[in-house]
């Protein structure tokens, strides 16, 4: 994978990648997340074209009791190793879902079924039904939330590559 993306992005001087997520956070709404400290300059950059909406995992009191996580740091820092001779920038997008108690027992039940069930069985049916349901609400209203969410995301995101 590393060495497919260094060939595809070779001709590439910037890159931003967008890591989406659902599940944790309140219904529809998004949490934006980076991992640079405030004195990176990309901390900057994204902040200034999204605002307070762009938080840091480098900055644990941006984070509040919607977002039932303690964020280490995100995956998408290993865009900076994997791509040490471009500008990189990186953030996650997550959309809530329902509340934590929910999503989270659903994976618990997902991983319990991964290690000990039978994914074939009726009851691992109904237990993958359960993680869709919790991580993709059937409802137009989350649905419209997060597009237009994310529409706006896109178009800050390209504003950031264009410099």
């Amino acid at each position: 994978m590393v060495a497919g993306l260094r060939r595809w992005l070779k001709d590439q001087k910037t890159v931003l990648l967008i890591d989406i997520h659902t599940g944790l956070g309140p219904y529809g709404v998004p949490y934006l997340v980076h991992g640079y400290p405030e004195n990176d300059p990309r901390f900057s950059v994204l902040n200034t074209q999204f605002g307070s909406a762009m938080r840091s995992t480098a900055v644990k009191e941006a984070f509040d009791e919607d977002l039932p996580v303690d964020p280490e740091g995100p995956i998408v820092l290993a865009m900076d190793w994997i791509l040490p001779d471009k500008q990189t920038y990186a953030f996650v997008i997550e959309y809530g879902t329902y509340p934590p108690d929910e999503v989270l027992g659903a994976h618990q039940q997902d991983n319990w079924l991964h290690a000990y069930g039978d994914l074939q069985s009726e009851q691992g049916k109904v237990i993958k039904e359960e993680l869709r349901r919790v991580m993709y609400p059937e409802f137009d209203d989350w649905k419209t939330m997060i597009w237009n969410e994310a529409e706006d995301a896109l178009y800050k995101s390209a504003k950031v590559l264009s410099g």
